[in-house]
């Protein structure tokens, strides 16, 4: 038996004991044999990765086992302490009445209490019928927690309170109970005074060592909507999956978002503030070769009020571009093959379902001619479709000619700390008449709406580039249509694209087209984003809109202008005037202090369907601040169309963002 009061240290294999009292009992020849040590004053345990603190230390060599009284033990930013801190023989710590805690000064304004915590070896924490607290004042029990203390990215926990609106007064909890590995799994219980209750569950699996994420979301509420008074079950499932597999040539992506009703995406999300409604189900099987890229696509309707065209499913095969026996001529080729059901959504009555199996072939043959600093690329192609029903019952053939030709050029100027360079470009599109009129073949998506097409795009592209950035450079195009009655002029609207940086933390967007044949704008899209310093930035947009301006698919086909009349565009729902103003600012008062505010105001819509379009103005703001040295406070308030909302949240600080 050796021992000391003077301060000293005690070695041993995973272990390092420091203490102002030091008892080593070592007695292998008696009944029982006795191998332990006794320590206590100024304690300071190193224990295999982890280092501990307390009142005193007791442990048997021989069994491997131990006890801390009044120990304490830190994974940055968790504090581990309880009455006992027990130490196992596979080298698991068990803490019994035990505090989970955010404050290296032993204060524990916001504490979880725990009667037992399992602090594993890797760093997982286990702990079993936890209180939640506040300054001593019990919030909220939740059954289990589970952390991994060595790889701090989420909150564990957080609590919303909120009041106003059509929502009432409510109170949520989120926690997480699962972080297994690269498995992570959050609930989440609200409750809303008047209304009812809800309860979901989140998960996330995101290994690093393979190139696989799985997300999902899901929940449940027994309450009312705001255009629904009546208490109801509704729900939202809704997730994400992606993989590679076949040494990465094959990937799957799935997305699902199962609801019960219009409204349930929009009062459940996670920012209030954002548009939100229910995404899309759908699977892609991709496959990528050398030679082509194969793609199985299914989408189907899963929620009644959507409008879905369900593609059940499509098969895809893009061939990689070839040249033809040395000639320079390259080929292109895509295959699609088809059955779609457009199903409308459950609440347009008068609405008739249509199906089809569609057969697609579009070949390709492009070749590039070089004139000095000219190119000039003509192109032919043939887009043959084949529909199993038509209108009239029977089945339907569609054949287009495609024939084109492009030409560019670049010319460029140097100066001494810039290049200038001037693109002219002309670009000529030609679609013969389809064999089948429009109205003669289902219409699914904008890739069946073929139509004759005489356009030529003429514009200029210049950039003025520095050595390491480009801080200017506009594009000012035209189109010139050629024989197409339903226009009012061969060149109807002309178009200018910019983009500004004068300064790296400034820069400057605009879109925009004017209307030749009635001279007024046609849209106008305009966006500054700058950044002052490294505490304030701010966004500013405005969108502007004029009744000329379709809404189409894709803006860059022009094939609906030339098969449709202006008044039959301006009868329908593609005319849509509209002007919105965006605004989003954030600044750090002080590094404990942030403020970010959004607003976002519309007006100027016609009436064109039974719901009228009233000018809106909408606007957040967000308040947070750090207390208690590790957990962040959050005051929202919302100024909506049809209501005004307050929240308070509290959750552990995110930290700054990761530089990935």
């Amino acid at each position: 038996m050796l021992s000391t009061d003077k301060g000293g240290v005690l070695t041993a294999p995973n272990l390092r004991i420091q203490a102002q009292k030091l008892v080593y009992t070592r007695k292998l020849d008696t009944t029982p044999p006795e191998f332990s040590a006794v320590c206590e004053g100024n304690l300071l345990v190193d224990y295999k990765d982890r280092v501990l603190v307390g009142e005193r230390f007791e442990y048997d060599f021989l069994t491997q086992t131990g006890r801390l009284i009044c120990g304490r033990t830190a994974n940055p930013p968790w504090y581990v302490e309880g009455e006992e801190i027990l130490f196992c023989s596979n080298g698991e710590l068990k803490v019994i009445n035990g505090y989970i805690t955010t404050s290296e000064t032993g204060e524990r304004d916001v504490e979880i209490f725990s009667p037992e915590i399992i602090l594993a070896r890797d760093g997982q924490l286990n702990a079993k019928s936890i209180n939640f607290r506040i300054k001593g004042v019990p919030l909220f029990w939740l059954p289990k927690l589970h952390l991994d203390t060595k790889n701090y990215g989420h909150s564990p926990m957080a609590i919303q309170f909120g009041w106003g609106g059509y929502l009432g007064t409510r109170l949520g909890v989120r926690y997480q109970f699962l972080d297994f590995a690269d498995l992570k799994g959050f609930g989440r219980l609200d409750g809303y005074l008047g209304r009812g209750l809800g309860g979901g569950i989140d998960t996330q699996y995101d290994p690093k060592d393979r190139p696989l994420e799985w997300y999902t979301r899901n929940y449940y509420a027994h309450d009312l909507s705001i255009s629904d008074p009546q208490k109801r079950n509704r729900y939202r499932f809704q997730g994400t999956y992606y993989n590679k597999i076949f040494r990465e040539s094959t990937s799957v992506d799935l997305m699902y978002d199962v609801v019960s009703d219009g409204q349930m995406a929009a009062d459940y999300q996670f920012k209030d503030f954002d548009l939100n409604a229910a995404g899309r189900t759908q699977l892609k099987l991709r496959r990528q070769s050398d030679s082509l890229i194969a793609n199985l696509f299914a989408r189907p309707k899963v929620n009644s009020f959507q409008s879905v065209n369900q593609e059940l499913p499509t098969f895809a095969l893009h061939w990689h571009p070839v040249e033809l026996w040395g000639t320079g001529v390259i080929a292109e080729n895509l295959f699609k093959a088809a059955y779609l059901d457009y199903d409308f959504s459950d609440d347009i009555g008068n609405a008739t379902d249509f199906h089809s199996g569609r057969v697609e072939i579009h070949p390709k043959l492009y070749r590039p001619f070089h004139w000095g600093h000219t190119t000039v690329t003509p192109e032919a192609g043939f887009v043959g479709i084949a529909y199993s029903n038509s209108p009239g019952g029977d089945s339907a053939g569609q054949t287009v000619g495609d024939f084109g030709c492009k030409a560019e050029t670049a010319l460029s100027k140097c100066y001494t700390n810039y290049r200038h360079v001037v693109e002219p470009y002309a670009h000529f599109h030609y679609l013969t008449n389809p064999h089948v009129p429009l109205d003669r073949h289902l219409l699914f998506t904008i890739n069946d709406g073929y139509s004759r097409l005489s356009l030529l795009r003429l514009g200029v592209r210049n950039g003025l580039f520095s050595r390491t950035s480009r801080p200017l450079w506009f594009d000012l195009w035209a189109n010139a249509f050629f024989d197409t009655s339903p226009l009012p002029q061969s060149i109807p609207k002309g178009y200018l694209d910019i983009e500004w940086q004068p300064h790296p933390r400034l820069l400057t967007t605009i879109n925009n087209g004017w209307n030749f044949a009635h001279q007024q704008l046609d849209f106008f899209n305009g966006r500054i984003d700058c950044t002052l310093s490294e505490n304030f930035a701010a966004s500013i947009e405005y969108r502007h809109r004029g009744e000329f301006d379709w809404r189409k698919a894709d803006f860059y086909n022009f094939i609906l202008e030339s098969a449709r009349s202006e008044p039959a565009l301006l009868g329908s729902l593609l005319s849509d005037r509209r002007d919105t103003f965006l605004f989003h600012a954030f600044y750090r008062i002080n590094p404990n202090w942030t403020a970010k505010f959004q607003l976002r105001e519309g007006w100027g819509r016609e009436d064109k369907t039974t719901i009228p379009h009233r000018p809106y103005l909408e606007y957040q703001v967000d308040l947070s601040t750090l207390l208690f040295q590790q957990w962040r406070l959050y005051f929202t308030y919302e100024k909506r169309e049809s209501d005004n909302r307050y929240a308070i949240a509290l959750k552990l600080n995110p930290g700054p963002p990761s530089r990935k």
